[in-house]
């Protein structure tokens, strides 16, 4: 039996929702434009691999399929949606932020990567109610440096390295985010670095891997995209999501 159009593009949009490292590319996107390409260009390859699909028009099933993904939240406003800065902004800065120092002067240790995000989840969900900003985002980043590891952690069998990718602009997605990263950055932490390059077991990049250097590649990354303010949780994924794959 024959597929109908609308049955096509669905197949095709549910495939394309698989195809993780393409959300990193949607990620990285400077523009509109660029980010719309990537997603029609992808669908296209999708209908170059389907069979049986060569009689319908294949710029239908692309307009029919990139216009599903628009409906399920998959858009480039998502993943950029504040590129202006205000008069009043606090620039989302290294000199903002003001790292702490970790050296024999100031005998402290700076904790390992997996160990600071899990402290950070620890710290942003007591405050989770109070509105997302840099300056809030701020002090976050350095309590979590002076937060107790908590003794109980989940399963990590039970946890999706892919939901880093999540993009709702809500507490629970951006602890998933979080949960997620620390999962891929255990997977890509338990295998000789000397075998592989930045690429971990789980298909994602980790060009960041001490928690001075996340942090701050997150911060550069942030500048760089010039977004100047933390507004929602969505900017907040996006620091963090920059903090393990910008250079």
């Amino acid at each position: 039996m024959s597929l109908t159009e609308d049955e096509i593009a669905n197949q095709i949009v549910r495939e394309i929702e698989n195809l993780y490292p393409l959300y990193e590319q949607i990620w990285m996107a400077k523009s509109k434009t660029e980010a719309e390409q990537i997603l029609r260009r992808a669908i296209h390859i999708k209908i170059d691999e389907m069979d049986g699909v060569q009689k319908y028009d294949s710029e239908k099933l692309i307009d029919k399929s990139y216009a599903l993904l628009l409906k399920r939240k998959i858009t480039y406003r998502k993943f950029l949606p504040s590129r202006n800065k205000s008069e009043n902004a606090i620039e989302f800065s290294i000199s903002s932020i003001k790292l702490p120092s970790f050296d024999e002067e100031t005998k402290k240790v700076e904790p390992d990567l997996d160990s600071y995000l899990i402290q950070l989840c620890s710290v942003v969900s007591r405050s989770r109610y109070e509105p997302v900003s840099t300056k809030v985002v701020s002090k976050w980043l350095n309590d979590a440096f002076d937060e107790n590891l908590p003794a109980i952690q989940p399963e990590w069998s039970e946890i999706n390295s892919e939901d880093m990718l999540l993009i709702e602009d809500t507490y629970e997605t951006w602890k998933k985010v979080v949960w997620g990263l620390i999962s891929s950055f255990k997977k890509y932490n338990s295998r000789e670095r000397e075998i592989w390059s930045e690429r971990g077991p789980d298909g994602f990049s980790w060009y960041n891997s001490t928690t001075l250097g996340f942090l701050e590649c997150g911060l550069r990354g942030m500048q760089d995209h010039k977004i100047f303010e933390l507004n929602n949780w969505i900017e907040f994924i996006m620091f963090l999501n920059l903090g393990r794959e910008y250079e």
